[in-house]
């Protein structure tokens, strides 16, 4: 998956913190860095199926990501101003198109939500945790049958807030890594970085 947001949450399409060797798509190859020694060494063992990668063709793949890249777009003091807009119509308005499937949850790697279930087992019984998911309607569904998300706008709403506004409030960092796998794979194309962009501008007037 390309970086389609990363320098937007302080990432980089060629970073290489936490990483041992960095790929790169090139087509009808992969282009094959080491990070340190130690992998260059390991790498060196298998060098009969590596042939040397020039200069040029990591340029050309760092421009091609760069180019998809919403350069304009700063998510790191966008809480306050999220806060701001709790209430907002805006929500309504960025949602309509969402089926409410959990492609972009199931599909990011920082989500997390869970449900527990009880399942018999012979005399006993064993509580089970299962992968869930937010942009579900059910998810936030009271035994009483009070659902405090019932519209789709609430749910995307919680779902932005929480990789924007209250996970940074926590811990500092977003819980977005820019990634771009929401943006592929929403099969109705709701991108994240839009949607970001059009609810922090939401209230300010256009320039003339």
């Amino acid at each position: 998956y390309a970086c389609l947001l990363c320098t937007a949450v302080g990432g980089d399409p060629f970073g290489e913190e936490g990483v041992d060797v960095l790929l790169g798509d090139s087509d009808d190859a992969w282009l094959v860095k080491a990070t340190s020694q130690k992998r260059e060494d390991l790498l060196a063992k298998y060098k009969e199926f590596f042939s040397a990668a020039t200069a040029n063709e990591w340029n050309v793949l760092r421009t091609e990501a760069e180019n998809k890249l919403k350069a304009d777009l700063k998510v790191d003091n966008a809480g306050p101003r999220l806060g701001e807009l709790f209430e907002d119509d805006i929500w309504e308005t960025v949602s309509r198109k969402c089926l409410g499937c959990g492609a972009c949850s199931y599909l990011c790697p920082t989500c997390y939500c869970f449900d527990l279930t009880d399942r018999k087992t012979g005399k006993g019984s064993e509580k089970i945790r299962r992968w869930d998911c937010c942009m579900f309607p059910l998810f936030t569904r009271h035994a009483s049958g009070h659902n405090p998300r019932s519209i789709g706008a609430a749910r995307l709403r919680q779902r932005i807030m929480h990789k924007f506004s209250y996970f940074m409030e926590t811990y500092g960092v977003s819980s977005c890594v820019g990634c771009g796998r929401c943006v592929r794979r929403c099969p109705v194309n709701l991108d994240i970085r839009e949607a970001l962009t059009e609810v922090l501008a939401a209230g300010i007037p256009a320039r003339k």
